[in-house]
């Protein structure tokens, strides 16, 4: 079984008895893209963003003064005082990202459903399909699973001309789109030496949110592989001293939401995360963002859509294009544990 980049043709889409199964990771696994709307235009509070250029400020900022002891006189009052400015800046950006993939299916292909291979079996289903429509099917599918791919590991880049890709910054990326080292979610990170992930990495990225990002955890959840959703409900599940565990679920040995000092967060698996990692993220603030493409000559448009191409032959042939990014307002609002065993 190899997938292939061609069109369907009767030769290389044999039809089987037996019922249908889909290996592996599948778009039923992506947790986060459908946490955060999926592709349907929807999002946070206020739906998804759309923007008209590749590159979108995720905030803009400022900051109020560390207080510090004030000795104002009655005489000093007679006379208003210099006004204070509260400067902003603009430092935090992501890209929109294209997605494009080609369906196609020659006529004989859609024509021939019953030319069955593998063993006949009484009484078992026959499994006839059709080739363009499965295509089609499956591309839309896998453009799901790659686009939450790039939203948890894209490295991004910014274009400076149409050969150069647009790419999106993830939020588990470790290189910025200059190609140095620096994680997406940065200040509130917690590198765990190698060793075994233990309660306090776990207090420590949670300190650094509540008094170095004030951070406003409004949705917070955690998100990673099962291995290490499970290391961290080990950790609460037998720590008789460390705050207490709730046992809402059996998802990862009888905890699927953890509580500690700063909070009640649930564990959430999402296949597509890196190995020996986890994110804490905030989902109130963070959303899809689409550059959707306007019709025109009453061509398709919108935010994912399918077009059909014209014909060059005995086949039928299309392509589905999406142009989408990520939106996770600002890294302050995010923690992350990393490179733990």
């Amino acid at each position: 079984m190899a997938n292939s980049d061609a069109a369907a043709t009767y030769w290389n889409t044999p039809q089987y008895h037996g019922q249908l199964l889909t290996l592996g990771l599948t778009d039923k696994n992506c947790r986060f893209l459908n946490m955060i709307g999926g592709l349907g235009g929807m999002g946070r509070a206020g739906g998804a963003k759309t923007v008209g250029v590749l590159k979108f400020p995720l905030n803009s900022e400022n900051a109020f003064d560390t207080p510090t002891q004030q000795d104002i006189t009655e005489t000093e009052t007679l006379t208003a005082p210099t006004p204070r400015n509260y400067d902003r800046s603009q430092t935090e950006y992501n890209y929109i990202q294209i997605f494009h993939k080609g369906v196609g299916a020659s006529y004989l292909a859609e024509s021939a459903t019953k030319v069955l291979s593998g063993l006949a079996i009484v009484g078992e289903v026959e499994n006839p399909n059709d080739p363009w429509v499965d295509n089609l099917n499956m591309s839309l599918r896998q453009m799901a699973i790659d686009i939450e791919w790039h939203m948890l590991n894209g490295i991004p880049n910014e274009s400076a001309s149409a050969g150069e890709a647009s790419r999106m910054a993830g939020l588990f990326a470790t290189q910025n789109k200059d190609g140095d080292a620096a994680h997406t979610i940065n200040t509130n990170k917690r590198e765990c030496g190698g060793d075994a992930l233990t309660v306090d990495d776990v207090d420590a990225m949670l300190l650094l949110m509540k008094e170095t990002s004030y951070a406003p955890m409004q949705n917070p959840v955690f998100i990673g592989r099962y291995s290490a959703l499970k290391d961290l409900a080990d950790l609460y599940g037998t720590a008789i001293m460390a705050a207490p565990q709730t046992t809402v679920g059996t998802v990862y040995g009888q905890i699927d939401t953890i509580i500690t000092q700063a909070g009640r967060f649930p564990l959430v698996e999402v296949p597509q995360c890196p190995a020996n990692e986890l994110a804490l993220v905030d989902l109130a603030f963070i959303s899809p963002v689409f550059m959707p493409k306007p019709p025109r000559n009453g061509g398709p448009g919108g935010i994912l859509f399918y077009e059909p191409l014209a014909k060059t032959g005995a086949a039928d042939n299309g392509q589905i294009y999406c142009q989408i990014s990520i939106d996770y307002t600002s890294e302050h609002y995010h923690g992350k544990l990393y490179n733990f065993t």
